[in-house]
């Protein structure tokens, strides 16, 4: 009977480390798909360079290193904040920025999920987790504003509502998850 317990203990502290694995690889595969329209002001070079960090990020994220998968994406984030630094075209700019801040909002889910790991994945999780949540979840909602408010008309907004809103939506997840309450 004790056995058995303790064999229910494990599962059940198991069952937030599986779902937070499924939510982040449908967030991965989210990331590929949406990629290609949120590069309008990059050249090919830096597209092919930002397709290469968000592969690296899904690859640490599908051998379960979510750490690894965090840094890659926030090179990606760096690279994409440069260039839109550099960008002349003012219509293009505010494009490049959510998808730096769609990157950041990507960064800090992941660096949450590590930090989650690392600290034995037990509920509710500690506040330096819970605080990259909302560090996740602030950068979603500059990502909402950005879309709201500076995106082009001419740019297809009903896609970046879908991403930010997808990306939201995994945070409140996780949070509720993980036993964050603020």
């Amino acid at each position: 009977m004790a056995y058995q317990q303790a064999g229910d203990h494990e599962r059940i502290r198991a069952i937030p480390r599986i779902r937070s694995i499924w939510v982040v690889w449908s967030l991965c595969c989210l990331g590929v798909l949406a990629l290609p329209l949120l590069t309008i002001g990059l050249t090919e070079t830096d597209r092919l360079t930002l397709n290469k960090l968000q592969e690296q990020a899904e690859q640490a994220m599908g051998q379960g290193d979510p750490d690894g998968a965090a840094i890659t994406i926030g090179k990606a984030a760096l690279l994409a904040s440069q260039i839109t630094r550099d960008i002349t075209d003012k219509t293009v700019r505010p494009v490049d920025k959510l998808l730096v801040s769609l990157y950041r909002t990507q960064e800090h889910t992941y660096r949450a999920i590590a930090l989650f790991q690392q600290s034995g994945s037990q509920t509710p999780a500690s506040f330096g987790v819970c605080q990259t949540i909302a560090q996740g979840m602030v950068q979603s909602a500059h990502s909402k504003s950005l879309i709201e408010g500076h995106l082009p008309k001419e740019t297809s907004v009903s896609s970046f509502h879908q991403q930010v809103r997808e990306w939201d939506e995994s945070l409140q997840e996780l949070k509720k998850e993980f036993g964050c309450t603020k």
